[in-house]
């Protein structure tokens, strides 16, 4: 018969005890993977700033200070993605940008929409803005494109200078300086900061095209 020692036993005992705390780590990053799984629904691409430095991003065509950040809404407001929730969803940009589409849509109907018109009653530009919803998004709408194409053309140009402001601007023919200090008041106001690059925008997305600099 053989007699265990008191090391014997301590170790065995030790062991075992690892490998309750293995399992129970193990358990809780399945139970996290499973919750990001479920809520997976919940991110939406948000035009940033480019020296925010969000661990996950994704490059805009043509685009040197502005990126595409993972986001969603919190309890406390916009949260950006962390590079392990990213890798325990799964999830890609493209599926992302499809879920992007349907949170821009909604939005999109509950943002405020001026259309600046000149003395001819020609419209030179339109303001859209809201404090609920993040706009900077609503630009991934269908929805979006089309209600401006009637207006401005195939072609039109867009600015975002903060989360909750964005300008739209024919795609030709235009002197956006001219509208410079309108924009730049919407870029220093209390908003979260986008960018003053200008983007085109037509079917296939946004493309920069140009930038306004600030005095």
């Amino acid at each position: 018969m053989r007699v265990f020692s008191v090391n014997e036993a301590l170790s065995k005992a030790g062991v075992r005890s690892g490998l309750r705390v293995l399992l129970a780590l193990i358990l809780s990053v399945l139970i996290a993977a499973a919750n990001v799984h479920a809520n997976a629904d919940e991110w939406f691409l948000l035009p940033e700033p480019k020296f925010m430095e969000h661990a996950v991003a994704f490059p805009i065509e043509g685009a040197k200070v502005t990126v595409l950040a993972p986001a969603k809404i919190g309890e406390s407001g916009i949260e950006f993605s962390t590079v392990t929730e990213w890798t325990a969803s799964a999830l890609n940009e493209d599926a992302v940008r499809k879920v992007t589409k349907a949170f821009a849509t909604e939005w999109l109907r509950h943002v405020r929409r001026e259309l600046v018109r000149n003395r001819k009653n020609v419209v030179e530009y339109a303001v859209l803005h809201s404090e609920k919803v993040p706009v900077a998004a609503t630009v991934f709408a269908p929805a979006f494109w089309k209600q401006f194409a009637d207006i401005f053309g195939p072609k039109m140009i867009v600015v975002i200078p903060n989360r909750q402001t964005v300008f739209v601007f024919p795609g030709v023919a235009v002197d956006y300086a001219e509208y410079a200090p309108v924009i730049l008041e919407a870029w220093r106001g209390p908003s979260a900061k986008v960018s003053l690059e200008m983007f085109e925008l037509s079917v296939r997305g946004l493309k920069a095209v140009g930038r306004l600099e600030e005095p």
